[in-house]
């Protein structure tokens, strides 16, 4: 029960910490539309080949958006040097590691709040439940392997 609660109280930091600054989501955001407007306009497709770019257009941008937003993220841990902090108290690094991945993941579904509807709207392809299933399993394993080669 510590190791859930010591994990829920690194994401709320995390995220009470995007909250105050509000860099990470607006910038993900428009990093997401813009990388959604550019392979609209980049690619040439009609209604039958759209179904097909697509796929490749949502896990492209969203692996490049979560590159960008695990860079960020730690890039304030280093310049502060909070993870070296967290890691001197007596809490689990391994939960430490669990919160850092849960608030990655949140801000991840944040992003895929934009780029699901932008993808339907540019693409004229239609949001499936198992596309969308598909993209937040993904999310998971990017938050977990994005925090790991992150710190």
């Amino acid at each position: 029960m510590r190791s859930l609660s010591v994990a829920l109280a690194v994401a709320r930091k995390d995220l009470a910490s995007e909250w105050r600054t509000r860099e990470l989501v607006p910038a993900l955001a428009q990093f997401i539309v813009l990388a959604l407007v550019i392979a609209n306009f980049g690619f040439q497709f009609d209604s039958r080949t759209a179904p097909a770019i697509a796929p490749g257009v949502l896990w492209m941008t969203l692996v490049f958006a979560g590159l960008v937003a695990f860079g960020r993220a730690f890039a304030a841990e280093r310049e502060q040097a909070s993870l070296e902090a967290m890691l001197l108290t007596p809490a689990a690094p391994a939960a430490i590691f669990a919160g850092k991945a849960l608030a990655a993941a949140l801000l991840l579904v944040l992003c895929e709040a934009v780029l699901l509807p932008a993808l339907a709207l540019f693409f004229n392809v239609p949001l499936s439940f198992e596309v969308v299933s598909a993209v937040l399993l993904a999310t998971i394993g990017m938050a977990v392997l994005g925090c790991l080669f992150a710190a």
